[in-house]
């Protein structure tokens, strides 16, 4: 079972793509934890400001002793390994499957683990050592259906979806931190979150036709 010790949270550096409900839930709660480093990058302009600028002044006001760098950009190709050289652990909150599959890329590259959440899910991956993002079965959206199979109203479906970000981020925060612990990742494992509360958890394998595990280097296996 892999430990977390306060000093590896403080002393690690954590790149968060997405500052969006999840990344930013995720965000809070590694903050909270004592994470002592956040880089955030987030292209998006939400009413005139820049997401990632958001979220870092909030962070730097939950707490004053965390480092926050917000990049105003978003992450591509051209762009992946630069933003993420010299962090110790990725987590891609962008909820984008291309991004998904260029952070894996850059991840293999770099050695560092990356810690996906996409359509009600969280993808705690080693790419090179263990499955990677490209290797993941197809998941729901996390939503329920409502009790009585009517239509949920407009308001009840935001709040679902305001609770689901909510939970999906302390369930990302957690194998953040944990992949920064003393023990390697050693399996990729799928964590499907739902509501009413509810986690499922599975191993990924890796599988021969991933077009990311395909042109992972051999120096990066």
């Amino acid at each position: 079972m892999r430990t977390l010790r306060y000093v590896e949270l403080q002393d690690a550096k954590i790149l968060l793509i997405g500052a969006g409900g999840p990344g930013a839930a995720a965000a809070a709660h590694l903050a909270a934890s004592g994470a002592g480093y956040i880089a955030v990058a987030d292209g998006a302009i939400i009413d005139g400001f820049n997401r990632a600028e958001i979220l870092g002044a909030r962070l730097a006001v939950m707490q004053p002793d965390l480092q926050v760098d917000p990049y105003p950009v978003a992450v591509e190709e051209a762009n992946a390994v630069a933003i993420a050289t010299g962090h110790d652990a990725v987590l891609d909150a962008t909820g984008d499957a291309g991004a998904g599959r260029v952070l894996a890329r850059a991840g293999a590259e770099l050695g560092i683990p990356v810690v996906h959440v996409a359509r009600g899910a969280v993808l705690v991956t080693w790419p090179g050592e263990t499955a990677c993002f490209g290797c993941r079965p197809e998941t729901g959206d996390g939503r329920p259906e409502s009790a009585d199979g009517r239509p949920q109203t407009a308001e009840l479906a935001a709040a679902e979806r305001s609770l689901l970000a909510g939970l999906l981020g302390a369930v990302a925060a957690a194998d953040v931190a944990a992949a920064l612990g003393p023990s390697p990742v050693t399996e990729a494992v799928l964590r499907t979150v739902s509501l009413p509360p509810a986690i499922d958890t599975e191993t990924v394998e890796r599988v021969a036709e991933c077009p990311v595990c395909a042109v992972v280097t051999e120096g990066a296996r």
